[in-house]
């Protein structure tokens, strides 16, 4: 029986970051890991001979014997708390994902027996070359959060969430040509960003592989119409499945996700659908909002335009290719965390209403949506020590103050019962600043 802390993921996979690190996967807190165990699982890409490596490296078996064990991984912070509030984990998703798989008893019977690992799921993001500068994200994964990055850590008393290291050093490339060895054993490959359509390593890597025998997963951000090359070559893939990171509608969506265009958001979403209509038999196309306390209130309109595009365009196909939401509810940064809300109740209370809607509905896909409002509503009402909740709240004002005259937006105009809540603070901080 496998133990209750058993993730698949340390088993068959890696994430090449764009610092040209492998680590354990997207939502592992390499920091939190290394502070308690004094242990880095990280290794620099260029240093394996093939990828299958880093999954049979010592500090990867030390993490994949404590699960086996039972024992919590101190990087995994981030899973254990989702599921502690009822929502969908990283590893939860991948347990989902395989578990009518034959490979899931391959992997764990090869984990269990000491065998050595084969890599068969890679994440990789090119590149941290983007063209949005998205709230929830910075220099890290994109290229256009430099400036604003390091004019908030030179200007501002948060240099803990703003950094400055990578200005000065160009843009981050992932520089290993991955050979016939990395890749012959994949069977799913996720690709992300920055933004992975536009970099120009991006056709380079999917000309070296040998798609045919494997799936896809990958992000965009929208903020571009695909064009047929990037279309056809897409398909080469056994399947695919397209993320579209889509955090509001409208004036919303240009606040969270800075620099994109809504009239071209939507162009680009009508593109994607068309083609996922003509290619039902092999592409699946799901939203992947990322929520905070900025938009926690627009969860119902940009669930009910994601509802009624995909039906407009889709009719009853909807409900086998349109995969639901994938959303991610930010625990870091902190200050952007969905609990700050004042109005948790009123919030609470509009969501349940939705959830009730979303079971009587009669428009494809509806159904698929009410694990993601029950985990939203899980997380919104999580517990916080009011000291805590205190310092957090003081961060949002400011930094929310900062970013704001920086980018020239405002909260007030975009998201005005958020501003409302916190507009003592936000007057009180201004006569201060």
């Amino acid at each position: 029986m496998k133990s209750e802390t058993y993730c698949p993921i340390p088993f068959h996979h890696t994430i090449v970051r764009t610092n040209n690190h492998c680590s354990v996967c997207c939502a592992f807190q390499d920091k939190d890991h290394v502070e308690e165990t004094g242990v880095n699982p990280n290794i620099h890409v260029n240093d394996l001979t093939d990828l299958s490596e880093y999954l049979n490296s010592d500090a990867i078996v030390e993490i994949q014997q404590k699960m086996l064990n039972g024992e919590k991984v101190a990087g995994c912070k981030v899973c254990y708390e989702r599921e502690s509030f009822g929502y969908e984990s990283v590893r939860t998703k991948e347990l989902k994902r395989i578990i009518d798989n034959e490979h899931s008893d391959v992997i764990y019977e090869k984990a269990i027996s000491g065998e050595k690992l084969d890599l068969t799921y890679l994440e990789i993001t090119f590149g941290n070359f983007c063209n949005l500068a998205c709230r929830s994200c910075g220099s890290e994964l994109s290229t256009s959060w430099y400036e604003d990055d390091a004019w908030m850590h030179d200007n501002t008393e948060y240099g803990k969430y703003f950094i400055k290291r990578w200005q000065g050093h160009g843009k981050l490339n992932v520089t290993r040509d991955f050979n016939v060895k990395d890749l012959k054993d994949l069977k799913l490959i996720k690709i992300t960003g920055g933004e992975p359509m536009l970099h120009p390593n991006f056709y380079k890597f999917l000309g070296a592989m040998p798609q045919i025998n494997i799936a896809c997963e990958i992000f965009t951000n929208t903020s571009h119409v695909p064009k047929k090359r990037l279309l056809n070559s897409l398909l080469k893939f056994k399947k695919i499945k397209l993320f579209l990171s889509i955090d509001d509608i409208g004036t919303g969506q240009e606040y969270m996700r800075h620099n994109s265009n809504w009239d071209t958001t939507v162009k680009s979403t009508i593109e994607w659908l068309k083609w996922t209509k003509d290619n039902t038999d092999k592409v699946q196309l799901i939203l992947a909002p990322t929520f905070s306390i900025y938009n926690a209130e627009s969860v119902p309109r940009l669930l009910d335009w994601w509802l009624n595009i995909t039906n407009d365009y889709l009719g009853e196909d909807a409900d086998r290719v349109i995969g639901g939401v994938h959303s991610n509810i930010l625990s870091r940064p902190e200050w952007m965390q969905l609990f700050l809300h004042k109005r948790k109740e009123e919030i609470l209370k509009q969501s349940y209403h939705y959830l009730k809607y979303l079971k009587k509905s009669d428009l494809y896909g509806a159904s698929k949506m009410t694990n993601v409002v029950s985990g939203f509503i899980n997380y919104l009402d999580a517990p916080v020590s009011k000291n805590k909740l205190k310092i957090l709240r003081e961060e949002f004002v400011e930094i929310t103050t900062h970013l704001d005259r920086r980018r020239n937006q405002s909260l007030e105009k975009v998201y005005p019962k958020l501003y409302e809540d916190f507009k003592e603070e936000f007057e009180e901080f201004a006569k201060r600043d």
